[in-house]
């Protein structure tokens, strides 16, 4: 699926390669990740997480490049914390801290968050009672909505969430495609998630089908 929003692409693959001790993962790959909400998809083992870890620079390519246009970044430059919100990023770190004070950490982080969204979001995620909380309290489901609510407030020009409907109740996993569909309008910045299998729920303004990298 081609992407239907116009202006620059947020990320640039050039003939990527990347590869595990005695696995290659990608070889030679390239693609494009524009504004709006775009999916990697793929079966198990195809490269959907270390994917997601190179665009956020938790892994470095082993050949080839990756750009970053809209920030004017080469291939030698990383991404700067206020540019990019990656979902579980060092999540034992917060372990310790509460909800609330994870939220702080965010607003420090980044200055564009906008808090009345953040509100909002905990309130329909179910979230106002345990922000008190430290996050290891938590259930599963609920440390994960506090990640995917303060990811979906931050206004980080990339957004990644991998697999993010993992551990999430029905009513969450709704709420949250929801919101999934509304960042495929956005023009400037892109939430890039990874799913298995298409679902017919997910609008994306663009799709990188792992299944077909050869």
């Amino acid at each position: 699926m081609d992407s239907v929003n116009g202006g620059i692409h947020l990320v640039k693959l050039h003939g990527v390669s990347f590869s595990y001790p005695g696995h290659d993962v990608f070889k030679d790959f390239s693609a494009t990740v524009p504004p709006g909400m775009v999916i990697f998809q793929g079966d198990e083992s195809t490269g959907k997480t270390t994917l997601i870890k190179l665009v956020a620079g938790e892994l470095s390519v082993s050949s080839g490049m990756m750009t970053y246009p809209a920030f004017g970044l080469t291939a030698s430059s990383v991404l700067l914390k206020h540019q990019y919100f990656l979902v579980g990023e060092q999540a034992d770190h917060w372990e310790s801290l509460t909800a609330q004070a994870f939220f702080d950490h965010c607003h420090d982080r980044f200055e564009q968050l906008d808090a009345r969204i953040l509100a909002k979001l905990v309130d329909a995620f179910g979230l106002r009672e345990h922000v008190e909380k430290n996050l290891y309290m938590l259930s599963r489901g609920s440390k994960r909505k506090v990640w995917l609510v303060a990811a979906l407030a931050c206004g980080a020009p990339i957004i990644l969430m991998d697999d993010p409907f993992m551990a999430l109740d029905h009513q969450s996993v709704v709420l949250l495609k929801d919101c999934l569909n509304e960042a495929a309008a956005w023009t400037d910045r892109a939430l890039i998630i990874t799913q298995h299998v298409p679902d017919t729920d997910l609008l994306p303004t663009h799709l990188i089908d792992l299944n077909k990298v050869s």
